[in-house]
């Protein structure tokens, strides 16, 4: 007699398939920052994230009369009458090539400030207030991997956090480079946190600037 073939056939329960379809279901595609630039260079939030403007405006009003500065380190770089006046004059010139600059290689006397004793206040004499956001994500590289974490979080408190805070409150959204520098200054997690975060709790920012950050800080953390 010959040998009769028998199918087996094995159950499979609706357990198993529902567990097989949620493996084989593709996981959500992290969007690259690139995707959300705007033509003139700004991260744009989507839609679900942005900030009603009458929400913004109640907020406003609510804090109009508690408005924070950070005094002692604003004091702290006024005074500059110790330094020579060549040594002023050279890094008054710094600053202003850090105004106008795009891309290309910084000047060098820019490049020894974190190694230098006065290094806050010379710096101050480059008008940080005024650079363009390309200089600031140069910036932000040079020093946040030169320096140690104390040194840069005075660094990110007085550069990027006022730079990325001018920029939101200018333009409701934020430069592409701040953007970067942000992400850079993660290389010096304790810093960015004192430095950026904290100060952004601490000053009563806008519900802009909190979605904003908290944005970048989701994306950053997805893409680490």
């Amino acid at each position: 007699m010959g040998k009769t073939n028998r199918t087996k056939h094995v159950k499979v329960s609706h357990k198993d398939t529902v567990l097989k379809r949620k493996i084989e279901e593709p996981k959500e595609k992290i969007k690259d920052p690139e995707d959300l630039i705007d033509a003139e260079g700004f991260i744009c939030l989507p839609a679900s994230e942005e900030v009603p403007e009458e929400v913004e405006n109640e907020l406003q009003a609510f804090r109009a009369n508690r408005v924070t500065f950070n005094t002692e380190l604003s004091e702290k770089l006024k005074d500059t009458s110790s330094l020579d006046p060549k040594i002023k004059d050279v890094y008054s010139k710094v600053g202003k090539i850090l105004r106008g600059y795009r891309s290309g290689k910084l000047p060098n006397a820019f490049k020894i400030i974190p190694g230098l004793e006065k290094w806050m206040e010379i710096l101050e004499l480059t008008s940080p207030d005024d650079w363009s956001p390309q200089a600031v994500y140069q910036a932000t590289k040079i020093f946040v991997s030169s320096m140690g974490p104390k040194q840069s979080q005075k660094f990110l408190y007085r550069t990027l956090y006022n730079a990325a805070k001018k920029d939101i409150q200018k333009h409701k959204k934020l430069n592409y480079h701040h953007y970067l520098a942000l992400k850079k200054a993660f290389y010096k997690p304790a810093a960015w946190i004192r430095g950026i975060l904290f100060p952004l709790c601490e000053e009563d920012c806008t519900l802009k600037e909190a979605t904003i950050i908290g944005s970048v800080i989701s994306k950053v953390c997805a893409w680490h």
